[in-house]
């Protein structure tokens, strides 16, 4: 039996590689195609944002465990006294993680000003500079920086892409006028820097040249050829 055990758990963990394998393989086919780019740019800067974000999820997480603090020893220790009408009082700031959570819903603008705000500004009217400063460190604030690290994270994915297909273009346009400058070099039998309508049209006839050609995506068909050619210049000759 435990053999057996050992033998399925192998079988599972190599199940669950092989899946994630494939999950891999899907991403990088999906990158590939251009229909997701824009789907990409996105993942990419979101995942690309994560450690700010983690640092940002971090100064929330203080500033309402302070904000927790305060209310519970401002509020849920005077609910026996000066909230005796409010039942709901020790539900929300009974203890620090109830402060925390009811302040979390005060940060998301979660009904909070009714059921919340509104009980504790009819006994202390002068809360209402904690509420205010809570909501501007927090939703106005770190939430705001949320969306702002996102956006800037994407901007620098999408401007880092587009660099990549410059490049690539750059690239490709370099080796085509490669292989086309050592074409009509081929093509130049009298070594004089110039071609003619008939160099050119015979070294077309050339297995390797109607194969980069082809590479290039440029038809090879010898009218086309020759009408092309005779648009070099007005004698039917070309400089190299």
């Amino acid at each position: 039996r435990l053999l057996l055990r050992l033998l399925l758990r192998l079988l599972l963990r190599l199940l669950l590689r092989l899946r994630v394998l494939r999950v891999l393989r899907a991403l990088r086919i999906l990158r590939m195609l251009t229909f997701f780019r824009e789907l990409w740019l996105l993942v990419k800067g979101m995942f690309d944002a994560m450690p700010v974000l983690g640092w940002v999820i971090v100064m929330i997480g203080i500033e309402v465990y302070l904000g927790s603090v305060v209310m519970t020893a401002l509020i849920g220790h005077e609910c026996a006294d000066t909230w005796q009408g409010w039942p709901e009082c020790l539900d929300y700031f009974g203890t620090v993680s109830e402060s925390m959570f009811t302040l979390f819903q005060i940060m998301t603008l979660d009904s909070w000003a009714l059921p919340v705000a509104k009980p504790v500004l009819k006994e202390r009217p002068y809360y209402i500079v904690f509420f205010v400063v809570f909501l501007y460190g927090t939703t106005f604030g770190s939430m705001n920086l949320v969306v702002g690290v996102l956006v800037d994270h994407i901007n620098k994915s999408t401007a880092e892409d587009a660099r990549k297909v410059e490049r690539a273009a750059e690239q490709r346009q370099a080796r085509e006028l490669t292989i086309l400058r050592r074409i009509f070099h081929q093509a130049d039998s009298g070594g004089d820097g110039r071609v003619d309508v008939d160099e050119f049209v015979e070294v077309c006839q050339r297995q390797d040249v109607q194969e980069s050609f082809h590479a290039l995506d440029i038809p090879v068909g010898r009218a086309r050829l020759a009408r092309r050619s005779m648009a070099l210049g007005e004698e039917g000759r070309g400089a190299l």
